[in-house]
């Protein structure tokens, strides 16, 4: 329904971002419920790298939804080298008429 109606950019990844901490929370209620132990230790670096792994989702969705995907430096690379077709429409970005080097 989010993309049905449009919706801004902000409302998209605040949903992508809730629907990822219900999913966390899911997982991790299923493992207390199911009783398995591990003698995995819970260092600062587990919860480091599951923070930085959902701060990944949360940008990559922002950059997604707003269209910041084909900026015009990356475009530019990508036409001097035969970039993908998506490049070449003016509505994403203006590197159709991007020179090689």
């Amino acid at each position: 329904m989010t993309v049905i109606y449009r919706l801004p950019p902000t409302v998209l990844v605040l949903h992508l971002a809730t629907s990822m901490l219900f999913l966390a929370v899911a997982l991790v209620l299923a493992w207390r419920v199911s009783g398995a132990r591990t003698d995995a230790a819970r260092t600062p670096l587990l919860w480091a790298t599951a923070g930085l792994t959902y701060l990944q989702i949360v940008l990559g969705a922002a950059i997604r939804h707003t269209g910041a995907g084909w900026s015009a430096p990356t475009c530019r690379i990508a036409a001097a080298h035969g970039g993908p077709p998506a490049c070449t429409r003016r509505s994403t970005c203006t590197c159709s008429t991007a020179r090689s080097p």
